[in-house]
């Protein structure tokens, strides 16, 4: 960070710019919506399902692209700049998954805006037809997806699959799979369902195989996989570009990037975008704003740094964060994990108890807590309510109300759990929140 001691406000507000008012700081806290910074912060963060605040490697790389651009700047303008740092950051997101060969990668603001450059693509195909989306559970996915799915068609019908039963355990595949194809039915023209890889509490549906049987005996039906939370293993990613779907990713969830960096990855076997497929060559442009750009070029620097460090490693330090937050759970009836659980999960959803009453917190007293685990409270509850720490915000999972604790990409020792836990514990207590 050191080498742009110079930029460091300019770093800062590119950060914060090009993306909506969730990206607007607050100006007493100078966090964004998501209790986000601009800038490197200390704070534990086990909050990737959300977003995270920038890291001290990710914001020394967004100030080298600032630099780059600048430079690059000088000497053919500013927009010959932005689209060949945009040609490279696309081309790095493309070799980190391995699937350049298959894809082309347009740079978006967000997931949203991926979302909805994909949805203008594969309509642009059949302009004056009807189309219909299909979501999977509308608190499952970003809160503005639904927007995106309708794309240029503002009569476009939203069918939701609810992914969980009212008591926030997963539906049966066979079940998702039937209700999508009802929905499918239902339309009575083309439909695009979005498949979801990794939701926010970690679920995906309808699984591949199904999405592919319900493509076969539906003409017209479409595919769009969102998986922003990028929490899927390189090689199922391929697969769903083989099969021609356009793949939704952002470098902002499981990789830690800054928050507000999208792109949607085209399979370079479909002739997307109009009638001759205008767009089939990669021709869609990206978003070259200054700001996605710097997102991005932080996010890339996280996905790099994770891809040096040997799977078995991560695995293994994965799976010892959840059997210490699986074992600190059991022992305090307050925490109720939510299923499903798995030997790789990196996303644990649990509704929390009052201790007296018994009863679960609702979203508002599960917000306040997500509010006061990113603040210093130890002026009142002392040094265990000292520390900041990021967690998911909360959702439904079905009918219940639930907080997430997220392992992403960046390295995060049992140390910092525990210390996030107690904390967490902490807050838990009706007495201490009357404190704070």
């Amino acid at each position: 960070m050191s080498a742009h001691v110079a930029d460091t406000a300019d770093i800062e507000r590119l950060l914060g710019a090009d993306g909506d008012a969730r990206l607007t700081p607050d100006p007493v806290t100078g966090l964004d919506r998501y209790g986000c910074a601009p800038w490197p912060r200390a704070v534990i963060g086990f909050g990737s399902c959300t977003a995270s605040t920038v890291s001290a490697a990710g914001f020394a790389a967004a100030g080298s692209c600032l630099d780059a651009l600048r430079a690059a700047a000088a000497g053919r303008g500013w927009e010959p700049a932005r689209a060949a740092v945009a040609q490279r950051l696309s081309a790095e997101i493309l070799a980190h998954f391995g699937v350049a060969d298959i894809a082309h990668a347009v740079l978006a603001a967000s997931g949203t805006d991926a979302a909805r450059i994909a949805t203008g693509l594969l309509t642009a195909a059949a302009p004056d037809a009807r189309w219909d989306a299909v979501l999977m559970a509308a608190t499952e996915t970003g809160s503005l997806v639904p927007d995106a799915a309708r794309g240029a068609h503002p009569q476009a019908t939203l069918r939701h699959i609810a992914l969980r039963d009212p008591d926030g355990s997963p539906r049966r595949p066979a079940a998702v799979a039937a209700a999508t194809a009802a929905a499918i039915a239902a339309g009575g023209g083309r439909t695009i369902v979005h498949l979801i890889d990794g939701s926010k509490t970690g679920l995906t549906a309808p699984g591949p195989a199904a999405a592919a049987r319900l493509q076969a005996r539906h003409p017209g039906t479409e595919i769009i996989v969102d998986a922003c939370q990028a929490r899927l293993p390189a090689a199922r990613l391929r697969r769903y570009l083989e099969q021609g779907w356009p793949v939704l990713v952002t470098g902002s969830k499981f990789y830690g990037g800054p928050p507000f960096s999208g792109a949607v990855l085209l399979p370079r076997a479909r002739r997307l975008g109009g009638p001759r497929g205008e767009a089939s060559d990669g021709s869609e442009p990206s978003d070259t704003a200054p700001g996605v750009l710097c997102r991005w070029a932080a996010a890339v620097a996280e996905m790099r740094a994770y891809a040096g460090v040997p799977q078995a490693e991560h695995r293994a330090r994965r799976r010892r964060l959840a059997a210490a937050l699986r074992a600190a759970f059991a022992a305090d009836p307050r925490f109720e994990l939510l299923p499903p659980a798995s030997p790789d999960q990196t996303i644990f959803t649990f509704a929390v108890r009052d201790r007296a009453a018994g009863e679960r917190f609702d979203l508002a007293t599960l917000g306040r807590i997500h509010r006061q685990m990113n603040q210093d409270l130890g002026a009142s509850l002392g040094p265990v309510a000292r520390p900041l720490c990021q967690i998911g915000q909360p959702v439904l999972a079905g009918a219940v109300p639930a907080l997430r604790i997220a392992f992403g990409a960046r390295a995060a020792s049992v140390a910092d759990l525990e210390t996030c836990l107690a904390k967490l514990r902490l807050l838990a207590d009706p007495v201490a929140a009357l404190a704070a």
